[in-house]
């Protein structure tokens, strides 16, 4: 809400911004192209363990549909399939239903992973009441009010997620490795 109020010169949707581009095609082989933008990713409920899940099947599984083609001038099926051109730099899912698992790390391919550093989690029995954790270094520090401590995530408070593209690889050097797992220091859940 707070990009969409500001003006056109004070934003810069460009990493705070998923773009897939929509091919559609009719029976008929006409084609058309748009562009879906979104500021954040609303996640399905069969979803919500793994959001990348849900970018990747946008892109992996074409959908049919029945609309109007205008080169047909009639309602024809047409074929919708997705391509995510850009990967951005940041991704922000939003969960309608709270993930039950919420990992530190997402990946698509040995180029785009992500890495987990912040949440904004809401409470519900406390009068509907919402804190932000992030990340410092390999603590996490929640914002409650004028409070700030220390403490950890629980993945089930959290309803949306804030995750940042990690950087690439030197060029010259191996590739930076995909993390598979929380280095035993770091605090988490």
């Amino acid at each position: 809400m707070i990009l969409s109020k500001l003006g056109e010169e004070q934003r810069n949707f460009d990493i705070f911004s998923i773009v897939f581009e929509q091919n559609l095609i009719c029976s008929k082989k006409h084609k058309s192209a748009y562009s879906d933008v979104s500021s954040f990713l609303v996640i399905p409920p069969q979803y919500k363990e793994y959001p990348e899940n849900f970018i990747l099947s946008k892109i992996n599984n074409p959908s049919k549909i029945k609309s109007f083609c205008s080169p047909c001038k009639k309602e024809a099926d047409i074929s919708i399939s997705a391509t995510l051109p850009v990967y951005p730099q940041h991704l922000i899912f939003y969960f309608p239903a709270s993930p039950q698992a919420l990992k530190p790390y997402i990946h698509f391919n040995k180029n785009n992973w992500y890495e987990l550093y912040g949440a904004i989690c809401y409470y519900q029995e406390e009068s509907f009441h919402y804190t932000a954790l992030t990340k410092d270094g390999v603590d996490w520090n929640e914002y409650n009010d004028e409070h700030v401590e220390a403490k950890s995530i629980n993945p089930s408070l959290v309803f949306l997620a804030f995750y940042s593209k990690a950087p690439p690889s030197i060029p010259g050097t191996k590739a930076a490795p995909i993390p598979t797992s929380v280095k035993k220091k770091e605090k988490w859940f």
